[in-house]
């Protein structure tokens, strides 16, 4: 496995021009709400005497994951193996305690939501709720993102840290995982309240950036016009340009749910489609619900080359047995207060991948623990636990019985 923080930069060998203000077309996306990812990134470069344009024009790799051979080993298919994320959501409220960012149910369909978004891709995440009582960080400045993160978050090695407060910068951001720091408590996704709600594609769009994805308008508004690393309407090497997805068309920064209209005036070719449903776009949120293949495959493959520490073990786990609570025949397991129903091992907790709550008939008739969560049946196996949908891949039920 690759060690994260390593950044491959033609500027190495290049002289360093260190650019002092960020460009006019990032300062306008901020101020209409933008996502701030690319931004700070090169902030980040900067301060670290790097000038960022060079890297863009000169367009090197950042990790094996941006050669198109190596993201097409990873290209998902609905046989492959869900992975599943471990993610640590720090809700923000005040000092006492009161007006969380958010509620505990709202959290749940924010999770639910991104996980469909996610479902193809063949990742799935689960997560624990950290609320953080800090009334300065409930409405948080430029200034203390850093000390806020350094002072709250869960090992960055193995969980994915979400911060969700009220942003007074008035953006969201995620931290790509070739930058640096995306392994260490300055990392992660701060959502604000710009992006939080509707289907929850702002949340997922932020995810998408810490696997590995560039705004899909990448090539043309976050690159030199016409440069080696621009993605002009009739470019050839697609692969190698901008997002480094030929399966997301060019498409300059567009904010609806259309097509861009105009013209690439690198090529003097009308834009055409430019996927607005493209989760990494900046079209309304509720609009945007697709990740393509090629986004999928370079997620994964991130995920396997940094990423692996935030991946649930998914090897089987089946211990102890607590009678035949049901009359089957069999011996149930119970987690917790929750009966799991089947007639099979126990399986432990730290095996489950609950992912999101599928509705089906209170088989049990237990009434259930939740209104929306009923019992689900798998196959020939009923796993009747009014909870939370479990994936056939996640427990191993086959080496369970």
């Amino acid at each position: 496995m690759r060690v994260a923080g390593t950044i491959v930069l033609l500027t190495l060998f290049l002289p360093i021009i260190v650019m002092a203000s960020d460009s006019p077309t990032h300062t306008a996306d901020l101020l209409a709400g933008g996502c701030g990812t690319q931004i700070r990134y090169e902030r980040k470069l900067r301060a670290m005497g790097y000038d960022p344009m060079l890297a863009i024009l000169a367009c090197p790799e950042d990790g094996p994951c941006d050669n198109p051979s190596t993201r097409d080993n990873f290209l998902p298919d609905p046989g492959t193996p869900v992975t599943i994320v471990r993610l640590a959501i720090h809700v923000l409220a005040h000092t006492d305690g009161s007006y969380p960012f958010t509620t505990p149910e709202a959290l749940r369909d924010a999770i639910d939501s991104v996980n469909m978004h996610f479902f193809n891709s063949r990742i799935q995440f689960e997560y624990v709720l950290d609320q953080v009582n800090s009334s300065e960080w409930r409405a948080l400045s430029e200034d203390e993102i850093d000390p806020m993160k350094i002072a709250t978050a869960t090992d960055p090695t193995q969980w994915l840290n979400i911060w969700i407060t009220n942003v007074l910068f008035g953006y969201s951001f995620g931290t790509y995982p070739f930058d640096p720091v995306v392994l260490e408590p300055t990392g992660g996704i701060v959502m604000g309240q710009n992006h939080w709600g509707g289907n929850f594609s702002g949340l997922a769009h932020e995810i998408g950036h810490c696997l590995g994805l560039w705004h899909n308008f990448h090539g043309v508004s976050e690159v030199a016009q016409c440069g080696l690393c621009y993605e002009s309407v009739d470019a050839v090497d697609r692969d190698l340009l901008g997002d480094r997805c030929s399966d997301t068309p060019p498409a300059p920064v567009w904010y609806e749910c259309s097509d861009a209209p105009g013209v690439d005036s690198c090529s003097d070719l009308a834009w055409g489609s430019t996927q607005p449903e493209n989760i990494m776009g900046y079209a309304p949120i509720n609009c945007r619900t697709l990740f393509t293949p090629q986004q999928q495959g370079r997620m994964r493959c991130w995920l396997n080359d940094v990423l692996g520490g935030w991946i649930v073990s998914q090897e089987p786990c089946c211990e102890g047995r607590v009678g035949d609570a049901n009359s089957l025949g069999g011996d149930e397991p119970t987690i917790a207060d929750i009966a799991v129903m089947v007639d099979a091992k126990f399986i432990s907790g730290s095996c489950l991948g609950l992912i999101g709550c599928y509705s089906e008939a209170d088989v049990n008739q237990s009434g259930g623990l939740d209104a929306d969560c009923d019992d689900i049946t798998m196959g020939d196996i009923s796993i009747l636990i009014d909870y939370l949908f479990i994936t056939g891949p996640s427990i191993g039920l086959a080496d369970c019985l």
